[in-house]
């Protein structure tokens, strides 16, 4: 290799290399907003790299003023997905604010009135409920799938206990072989002053097994709950037998053992939003509602030490309605949606000082 040569490779080099390690080191991750203008009736979704805050957004018309950004928007490796504002089918927003339906839905060849469906954990297997009003009867049919469609499977449908009531999906496990729900739900939508969605029927359907298991015993329910950990573990409220607030019972299905934290005492009447810190050594849920079915806007946050079976509330400012999002810098704080004036907050679980960090309600983080 003559001089001249080896200096215009050297000289390539140069200009390579250190774009080749810029590409190769991990992008970081976007940060997903929601903004719910009520008087507009949508819904604008922020999608902003958290290096230079730049942000795409996309809008989901149609979205009512009542309507629950919480419960009707969740995180995927592909985007956002959300309830169709008509009819509740999945939707599929891209990183680019581009909205995609589900081919593979409905399974139906008769169109679906509603749907309800839920994502697992890791965003990759979705379950849905087509729900059908045939011969003044409710009929539902419920599938699993992979997210891109594959791997579908119909599942035998649950039993109804009650002629009033259908089913209401709750959780599905990164495999699909753990599908949750209430068996009994009401048919007519909650109140507008119901803060959280509460269950009354609790079952688990295993794939492998093609059944239907009760999660748990009869409790005081109607009572919020909510899965975690893959499918092992499930976090339920019931009102005490003496007192007020609410006992929280941890569930570990693996064995079908509990622990229950009593309740603190609380003027509050409804309680949800649960939440298990990743260290499991803590649990968080919301209260609101200083009297029974009172529009007046309050609402606090119930910390559980797991290991030393204890509840203690910390008051919220006034006029915020605080739904926790989850736990964060080790279990220190946590991050809560004030879905009253669409704003993010910050609770330090040691000080109890509250801070907001957003204008806009965070609803997590995506890899690019």
């Amino acid at each position: 290799m003559n001089k001249k040569w080896l200096i215009w490779v050297l000289c390539i080099l140069v200009f390579i290399l250190p774009s080749f390690h810029t590409s190769a080191q991990q992008r970081p991750p976007i940060e997903v907003f929601l903004r719910h203008n009520k008087d507009a009736n949508h819904v604008l979704v922020y999608f902003t790299d958290s290096q230079t805050g730049l942000s795409a957004i996309g809008t989901v018309n149609n979205y009512p003023d009542t309507g629950r950004i919480l419960e009707d928007f969740s995180l995927s490796p592909q985007g956002v997905l959300f309830r169709d504002p008509i009819n509740g089918a999945p939707r599929l927003m891209t990183t680019n604010g581009d909205i995609f339906g589900f081919t593979f839905i409905p399974q139906n060849t008769i169109p679906p009135v509603s749907y309800d469906w839920v994502v697992s954990e890791n965003g990759r297997t979705l379950a849905w409920a087509e729900f059908l009003f045939q011969d003044g009867v409710w009929q539902s049919s419920i599938y699993i799938a992979d997210l891109d469609g594959g791997n579908i499977r119909p599942i035998i449908n649950p039993p109804n206990p009650i002629a009033s009531a259908r089913a209401k999906l709750i959780a599905v496990s990164n495999n699909g072989e753990r599908l949750f729900l209430d068996i009994a739900h009401p048919i007519e939508p909650r109140s507008a002053n119901d803060d959280f969605v509460e269950y009354t029927t609790l079952r688990v359907y295993l794939a492998s097994r093609q059944q239907y298991l009760p999660i748990a015993e009869d409790v005081n329910c109607p009572c919020p709950v909510h899965v975690v950990e893959d499918g092992h573990t499930l976090l339920q409220l019931e009102r005490p037998i003496i007192g007020n607030g609410y006992d929280l019972r941890i569930w570990n299905l693996d064995v079908n053992t509990y622990q229950v934290i009593p309740a603190a005492d609380t003027i509050y009447q409804q309680g949800g939003s649960l939440h298990l810190s990743p260290n499991r050594t803590l649990a968080a849920f919301s209260i609101t509602r200083l009297e029974s079915q009172s529009n007046a806007i309050a609402s606090g946050i119930v910390v559980a030490d797991i290991l030393q079976t204890s509840q203690r509330i910390i008051s919220a400012p006034s006029d915020r309605l605080f739904n926790i999002v989850r736990f964060y810098n080790n279990d220190r704080d946590l991050i809560l949606a004030d879905l009253a004036n669409g704003e993010t907050f910050k609770v330090n679980l040691e000080t109890e000082t509250y801070e907001q960090i957003a204008d806009k309600i965070w609803l997590g983080t995506l890899p690019q």
